[in-house]
């Protein structure tokens, strides 16, 4: 029982935390925790689905569709967001309320919520 439970959820928690990690941006690791398994789960059936409505339905190609978003999910959740822009106004302020913001220097980021937000 356990071990099916470990192979089902496995394949599943990457691609549910990179779904997660674009969904909410501004989510903590928590709250990531608790909803990667299912929305992994809920990516796993839907391309197990959608490989039966399509008729080409097989152990095999399911295996390969899995690796495949395993793959784009570990490169969705290991790349770096860092682009370097002129803050507006209203991200100034928003960056000086949260502490983000030095006086030191010139070249602002944007933090990743308020680029997934642009």
């Amino acid at each position: 029982m356990l071990g099916s439970s470990v192979a089902v959820l496995a394949p599943s928690l990457l691609p549910g935390w990179a779904l997660c990690s674009v969904l909410d941006g501004s989510s903590d690791r928590w709250r990531k925790a608790l909803l990667a398994p299912a929305l992994g789960l809920l990516l796993m059936y839907g391309v197990s689905g959608t490989l039966v409505l399509a008729d080409v339905w097989s152990p095999l190609s399911l295996g390969l569709f899995l690796l495949f978003f395993n793959v784009v999910a570990y490169r969705v959740v290991h790349q770096r967001h860092e682009v370097l822009t002129k803050r507006t106004r209203w991200q100034l302020l928003e960056a000086a309320m949260h502490g983000e913001l030095s006086e030191e220097t010139d070249s602002t980021s944007l933090s990743k919520e308020a680029e997934i937000q642009l």
